[in-house]
């Protein structure tokens, strides 16, 4: 009996975690194709077709979603395979503003964190997934087509080419009550015994959650790779977790994702 109910928890916890991983793909790619001037309806119709499911080795969307997460393939590369071209577009700020479906979907910038440069409010505004930002990075505002804007990292390689559809965005100075932000971050490591439990004891040596935890190992190197989403408060709590991380043995890299 108890070797069936611990199956069946596995089995929960498994399903658990595929729906949170394809969310995320979903999330990611959503954000690559809107790069494209491309919504999600039609993005799931580009998706959604023999060509490209045997092409990833997926049955279905939710497979390939969760395949982008685990960055097999990434957004970029479906979009490549699709052969899908920049729509054009006249970009009007003012139609960004007060639209009722995005302020359904996304914070209005009164209550988010950043704000948009020239004193432009009532906006829906929204943390990209891709390079997922945190306070103390450069920021770039992407305007979306009637969802609002999005915020990236400045240096995020999906803005590229995208220069007519940003607007400048910053920090607010006051962030009020403090929050935790998700980072993808991958840790490189030679594989070695309780290598798991030293990672997981750094990050609770300065009280950092984690999630999404995943790791395999390279074969013809014997090197462990973790990918983890780690909630800090901003770039400084997250530059000292690297510190730490990279004092533990056998770490010899640390790098933050970027979808």
């Amino acid at each position: 009996a108890k070797s069936h109910i611990r199956k069946a928890l596995l089995k929960r916890d498994a399903e658990i975690m595929r729906e949170e991983w394809a969310n995320k793909g979903k999330a990611s790619c959503l954000d690559s194709f809107r790069m494209q001037g491309i919504e999600e309806e039609e993005m799931e119709k580009l998706l959604d077709t023999p060509n490209v499911l045997n092409e990833y080795h997926c049955q279905n969307l939710t497979d390939l979603y969760v395949a982008m997460n685990g960055k097999n393939p990434t957004p970029a590369t479906v979009i490549d395979f699709l052969g899908v071209k920049k729509k054009r577009a006249t970009i009007d700020l003012s139609k960004v503003l007060s639209h009722k479906e995005a302020s359904k979907k996304a914070p209005s910038d009164d209550k988010s964190p950043v704000e948009v440069a020239g004193g432009v409010t009532n906006l829906a505004l929204s943390f990209a997934q891709c390079c997922r930002p945190i306070p103390g990075d450069a920021l770039a505002g992407y305007i979306t087509k009637g969802k609002g804007i999005t915020i990236h990292r400045k240096n995020c390689p999906n803005l590229i080419g995208q220069e007519r559809r940003l607007v400048d965005v910053r920090w607010k100075k006051d962030l009020g009550i403090i929050q935790t932000y998700p980072v993808d971050i991958e840790i490189y490591a030679n594989d070695r015994p309780n290598l798991l439990s030293d990672i997981i004891s750094t990050f609770g040596s300065k009280a950092i959650q984690m999630s999404d935890l995943k790791a395999h190992v390279i074969q013809q190197t014997m090197n462990s790779v973790f990918a983890i989403t780690a909630f800090v408060s901003d770039a400084k709590v997250l530059e000292d977790l690297f510190a730490l991380l990279l004092g533990v043995k056998g770490v010899y890299s640390v790098n933050r994702v970027t979808h």
